[in-house]
This record gives structure tokens, sequence and C-alpha cells, in this order.
């Protein structure tokens, strides 16, 4: 197995719709099998080292955040969260940039009704009782 079949095995997961944990099991598992037979001669050299630079890559912690950054899109997603965030932002109480949040100075009154989008127990109440304070 070539460097090149193993990208096309990659391509054809991904176009299966598998996730990303999946394709990354299976191709890692794939490698493995094939390094594991792979005599290392100079014939062979080009593919050894493919996969020896590929084992790299997925033995890197960074690589482990993906799953994880996934699994919490999907769940602020099918919780509403994602668009209860949204509003704050359209009525310019927090910016958001690439990799930070920020409230502006506006927000800073209406923090507690920004951060009540995290609140589980409070997505619960629905029957007109009221467990905390109210906010404006």
């Amino acid at each position: 197995m070539s460097g090149a079949a193993v990208a096309l095995i990659t391509i054809g997961l991904f176009l299966l719709g598998l996730p990303l944990f999946a394709v990354l099991a299976a191709v890692t598992s794939l490698s493995l099998r094939y390094l594991a037979d792979l005599p290392q001669t100079a014939a062979n050299a080009a593919e050894y080292e493919l996969a020896r630079n590929m084992f790299r890559v997925l033995d890197q912690d960074a690589l482990l955040a993906i799953p994880m950054f996934v699994l919490l899109g999907a769940l602020f997603d099918r919780s509403g969260v994602a668009a209860k965030l949204v509003e704050p932002r359209l009525d310019g109480l927090a910016r958001v940039s690439m990799n930070r949040c920020r409230i502006t100075p506006e927000g800073k009154a209406f923090l507690r009704n920004i951060c009540m989008a995290f609140d589980a127990r409070l997505a619960r109440k629905t029957d007109g009782s009221h467990q905390f304070s109210r906010t404006v």
C-alpha cells in the first residue's frame, strides 16, 4: 500500500460521511498493519518515511483537541446555546473574534443574561415557577 492509497482511502472514508474519529482510527489501523509488514529496505524507503511521518503527526497532543471541539460544537448546536449566544452579539453586547469572545462595556450590565444560555437547570424549567430572581 502506497502513500497515494492511504490518501485515497482517507478521502473515500470522508466522502462516505464517516466522522473524523472513525476516519483517523481506520487510517491509523491500516497504516499500523502496513508498517508492521514493511521491511525497511532501500527500495521502499520513501513509503517507510511517509509512514513514520504520519505517526509523528498522529502522536501530537493537539490532535486530540479536534474531536473535543467537534463534540462541543455539536452539543452547543443541539442544546440551542449557539443560537442563544448569537443574539447578544447582534445587539452589540459581545464581540467575537477568531479566538476570543469579549463582553462590551454596554454588555457588562447584561452579563448574567448572556451567561443564562449555559444554565441547563434554567432551560428545563417549563412549569412557570421561578427558581432564581428575574433579570431585566
